[in-house]
């Protein structure tokens, strides 16, 4: 048989304890026997070397028998019960007591690993307590805790009641702090002994695995320390016994170190009772004694039950300081919100203000809250102090190195001078911070400040005294020899502050978290009401714009409809051919005028985004012979050749807006007469695609003049912009038109492009997307373009008719043009000068054609029309009066506004005569006869 003692690589000194593998000792406590089989034929292969004077059985004669004669009924149903079964209610160990011989024995029955650990002892007296006393113990602790409303107090009522059951002359609770040192919270003890209460122990007292072991088994007794371990011996010196693994053995050898750290505290016995709180060591109760001491099992699982419930209380306190933390936190939060949500916070004029609105009612409980003096925040593009800071240079400097030190989004540190000591800080700065940077953006920052708190701290026996290697002054190193005196020793520290707690952290997070995002909300809120007043801003320009150019359209086209009138008037006369040159110039020049007023209407329309297509069935074949014939006289005058085809494969009737597509056709084939000298201009129209009821068409307008340079072609269709400003003084021309062509194509669903090269002519193309239309022709010609022949005959005149005609208009010149006009049709109107008076002379003599301008003092054309169409439907009159605005105010929604009005019709100043005879021949049936129309 091999003893298995540690060899001497193995062996730990007692300068290195925290590495120390207590859990595989290899030795047993001599109050106790070792038992170990193997888990599949129950064949003992392990006996600690005391099996003789505890079992009076030699280790020989239990070695390779059968562990199941040291069962009974309760550990046979144990060893059954699934590994698989992982509830809370499965057992993790089996206690029993049997007889063995003539002895009384009590067993703790375990598995490790591929082994069944049996761990047997002496009875010494009444075993597991039985349900009524269990019951008895537990209500009397409840009862006594109930009490208590903080865990200081349950610890004292815990460390009095022990001592009183156990008989320990000294129980104390100590207590975990979150650095890992720990502090005596509650004691009692013999009179004669030195207290302890409220003295501190070093991390290194209880090292690592120390704490493991007392998590995994809870319950701990060292029946006499100056007692020599017993080896454990293995059969026919197979697996080693240091390969057990004794983490729940109750009887296992502590370490030398342990040992020897209790015989300086003048210890013999010990009892150590873990206390978990969620799940995590929380403290111990630990019970001293001056002499050896062996507890029965009914005293130590009755410290153990005790242990639990006292857990259970301290959890209820912790989670009910926690939740008093969270509501005061989220109290806090919702006020920031609130002030967040508070109107006044999006008119403040600077940020400070704004940040202040958020934090300043709250800072005073925040800072109490979680024990800090002072908050720097960055949001947005400056620094925001409140309370104690250090200097904005010196929080900058923090908060660069915490970034550069990758530590994450937050950290903590109660010793800013050691943990940054590149930053040179004052003694009156901060010793303490927490620095949260924003998740969501890396430019919201939140720093909490801690003063310096100088603390004085009553160790157990000065933890320096017996290290070794010590570097320097008040510096406790990695690893601590036992320490020779347990003496009280008073420590002051400086240069620190309070440490962080976890709650506070939590607290600090939430509150950090919560002020970041409000002011995200806010400047959100800024920014979308900055965009509704910008919006309010552009759409009054825009309405400014809009009545500007409505206005400077009315003012226009008044005198412009003098001029043109007149001219046609003056044409008609006898002139000579002086004369009829310089009319023929006139009327050019007060066309060209009215092209140009036209296109910046469309254009400033469009760019308002209030130009509307309207959708119409037409023929299209005649849409595009009428816009040819615009041009055939002007083509034939220059000597070019105007040609037109289309594909047979267009349908016949379309369905989208046509004035709009003649406009765009028409501008580019007026371009290419216009800037073509010689040669043709063709025009060709072809299907593109078709889907189902939708057709993209394209359209061509090819010519032989001038040409275009490849740079001017990129900004062609930019408003305001010519080939050349050589081609603009040359043809003259605004830049407006192939922009408004552009947007006009966009809209209708379709592009615009062009080809062209200098002095061999350009291709100019548009394609549309249109409905295919549900007529056909009725020629039956798909491929035929209807054109208008033109003719030198003059219009002829119709005869004098006796229809009733008022024209209401309060300017002079239109009022003689429209007379003119009128008359070279037959006609002798009337006229007013307000509509107050064409009111009144209607209600007088009830006129068939009511002729009304827009605008008029005292009463519009609009206002009389309403009251008109009033008295009209008062009276239920059958023959209600035709009425037609001819009016200077030319924009879509002035057409729109006369049609609401009641008006029959909109004419569009100045009026030409052709648009004239058209208006008036749906008033006048005989008009449209007498015309040939």
């Amino acid at each position: 048989m091999n003893s298995n003692t540690q060899s001497e690589e193995e062996t730990v000194n007692l300068n290195n304890c925290d590495r120390e593998q207590i859990h595989l000792i290899g030795m047993v406590q001599p109050h106790g026997v070792l038992i170990a089989a193997d888990k599949s034929h129950f064949r003992i292969t392990h006996v600690s070397a005391n099996s003789k004077s505890v079992l009076a059985a030699d280790p020989e004669s239990l070695m390779h028998s059968d562990l199941r004669r040291f069962l009974n009924e309760t550990a046979f149903a144990f060893i059954e019960e699934p590994e698989s079964v992982t509830t809370q209610a499965v057992q993790t160990e089996c206690y029993y007591a049997f007889r063995f011989g003539d002895m009384l024995l009590d067993a703790t029955l375990y598995a490790s690993g591929a082994y069944w650990i049996l761990e047997l002892k002496r009875n010494l007296g009444k075993g597991v307590p039985d349900p009524l006393e269990r019951t008895h113990i537990n209500r009397y602790w409840i009862e006594k805790l109930r009490g208590c409303n903080e865990w200081r107090s349950a610890a004292q009522v815990i460390t009095e009641e022990i001592r009183f059951f156990t008989g320990y002359d000294r129980v104390m609770l100590y207590r975990f702090a979150e650095d890992e040192h720990g502090w005596v919270a509650a004691e009692s003890k013999r009179e004669d002994w030195e207290p302890y209460l409220d003295l501190h122990y070093p991390a290194t007292d209880i090292p690592a695995p120390a704490r493991r072991l007392l998590k995994a088994h809870p319950l701990r007794q060292i029946c006499d320390v100056n007692a020599e371990g017993v080896p454990i011996l293995s059969a026919d010196n197979e697996t080693p016994a240091t390969a057990l693994d004794l983490t729940h053995s109750a009887i296992r050898q502590p370490s030398s170190i342990h040992l020897e750290y209790l015989r300086n505290m003048g210890v013999n016995a010990t009892l150590t009772a873990s206390i978990i709180v969620n799940d995590r060591l929380w403290g111990l109760i630990a019970c001293h004694h001056g002499t050896p001491l062996q507890l029965a099992r009914r005293q130590k699982a009755s410290v153990l039950s005790m242990a639990q419930i006292a857990g259970y209380q301290f959890a209820l306190f912790e989670s009910q300081q926690m939740l008093d933390h969270s509501v005061r936190t989220g109290s806090i939060e919702t006020r920031i919100v609130e002030a967040a949500l508070d109107p006044t916070s999006l008119v403040e004029e600077s940020i400070s203000k704004r940040v202040k609105a958020l934090v300043d009612p709250n800072l005073e409980t925040m800072l109490e809250l979680n024990n800090c003096h002072g908050i720097a925040i960055f949001l947005g593009q400056e620094w925001h102090l409140f309370g104690k800071t250090p200097e904005l240079t010196v929080i900058e400097k923090l908060v660069q190195a915490f970034q550069a030190s990758d530590r994450g989004y937050s950290f903590s540190s109660s010793n800013l001078r050691a943990d940054f000591p590149d930053i040179q800080l004052k003694k009156s700065d901060p010793a303490g911070a927490f620095i949260h940077l924003s998740q969501s953006s890396r430019q919201r920052y939140a720093v909490w400040f801690r003063l310096e708190t100088v603390q004085t701290v009553r160790w157990a026996g000065n933890p320096y005294e017996s290290t070794k290697e010590s570097n320097a002054e008040n510096e406790v190193p990695q690893n601590l020899s036992p320490r020779k005196s347990f003496k009280a020793w008073k420590q002051t520290n400086s240069g620190m502050s309070k440490p962080w707690l976890s709650v506070q952290v939590d607290s600090l997070l939430t509150i950090g978290n919560t002020l970041m995002a409000r002011w995200d909300f806010l400047q959100r809120l800024i920014a979308e009401q900055d965009l509704v007043q910008a919006k309010e801003s552009a759409e009054k320009a825009n309405q400014a714009k809009s009545d500007f150019l409505a206005n400077m359209s009315h003012e226009i086209r008044t005198p412009l409809n003098g001029i043109i009138g007149m001219t046609d008037v003056l044409l008609d006369t006898q002139l000579d051919s002086h004369q009829t040159e310089f009319a023929v110039t006139a009327q050019r020049c007060a066309d060209h005028l009215l092209a140009l007023l036209n296109d910046i209407l469309d254009f400033s329309k469009i760019e308002a985004g209030k130009l509307e297509l309207s959708a119409v069935e037409f023929d299209l074949r005649d849409e595009i012979g009428s816009t040819i014939d615009m041009y055939g006289e002007q083509a034939r005058q220059k000597g070019l050749e105007l040609t037109v085809s289309i594909e047979e494969q267009l349908p016949d009737y379309i369905v989208t807006d046509p004035v709009r597509l003649r406009q765009v056709l028409s501008n580019l084939i007026g371009n290419a007469v216009k800037f073509t000298l010689s040669g043709k201009v063709e025009v060709q129209i072809r299907l593109d695609q078709e889907l189902n009821d939708q057709c993209t068409i394209h359209f061509s307008v090819k010519d032989t003049g001038i040409g275009i340079e490849k740079k001017a072609m990129d900004r062609l269709f930019n408003a305001f912009e010519q080939a050349s400003q050589e081609t603009g003084r040359r043809f003259g021309g605004t830049g407006l038109g192939l922009a408004i062509c552009r947007k006009l194509t966009e809209k209708m669903g379709g592009s615009i492009g062009v080809q062209s090269e200098p002095g061999a002519g350009s291709e100019f193309w548009f394609t549309i997307v249109a409905r295919k239309g549900t007529s056909q022709r009725p020629d039956g010609r798909r491929n035929a373009i209807t054109t208008k022949q033109t003719s030198e005959a003059p219009i002829p005149l119709p005869t004098p008719r006796r229809l009733r005609i008022l024209v209401a208009d309060d300017n002079a010149t239109n009022r003689r043009v429209a007379q003119l006009q009128l008359a070279k049709l037959g006609y002798s109107p009337d006229f007013v000068t307000t509509g107050a008076e064409a009111l009144a002379a209607h209600q007088r003599i009830r006129y068939d054609i009511l002729i009304l301008d827009g605008r008029m003092p005292e009463m519009d054309g609009y206002e009389a029309t309403r009251k008109i169409r009033s008295e009209e439907k008062n009276s239920a009159t059958t023959n209600p009066v035709h009425i037609i605005a001819m009016t200077a105010e030319a924009m879509e929604s002035d057409r729109q506004r006369a049609f609401d009005a009641g008006m029959d019709n909109h004419l569009a100043k100045p009026v030409k005569m052709d648009k004239l005879i058209e208006a008036l021949a749906k008033a006048d049936p005989e008009l449209h006869t007498d015309m040939g129309r």
